[in-house]
């Protein structure tokens, strides 16, 4: 196994590890200082970000977010022309969740 592919193992495994504890300490339910985000809101751009063809229920079972407060967090993004919602090609039922603009890397 080569250097590099040691680190993005380790990087990987670190970010596992933090996901796994911010839901473990219900750190999500906490401000972000600096920010007009809270940490929720934060939390769900970074998913948005990193992740293709993510839909509600991907973030509901991701960050064991609430039905109803995700809802009205995506309303928000929606009004505030960050958010639009695609109606998947392969089930008309979901629709898929893309940022206008990015908001985190993961390089």
């Amino acid at each position: 196994m080569t250097v590099e592919n040691n680190m993005s193992e380790s990087i990987a495994e670190f970010r596992r590890f933090s996901r796994f504890y911010t839901k473990h300490i219900s750190l999500l339910a906490k401000g972000l200082l600096k920010t007009r985000f809270s940490l929720t809101q934060a939390r769900i751009l970074y998913e948005l970000t990193n992740h293709e063809q993510l839909t509600a229920s991907d973030i509901i079972n991701e960050l064991s977010i609430d039905p109803g407060h995700l809802s009205h967090i995506l309303s928000n993004f929606e009004k505030e022309d960050l958010l639009c919602k695609v109606r998947s090609k392969s089930d008309s039922r979901r629709r898929i969740l893309n940022l206008k603009v990015p908001f985190f890397t993961t390089s």
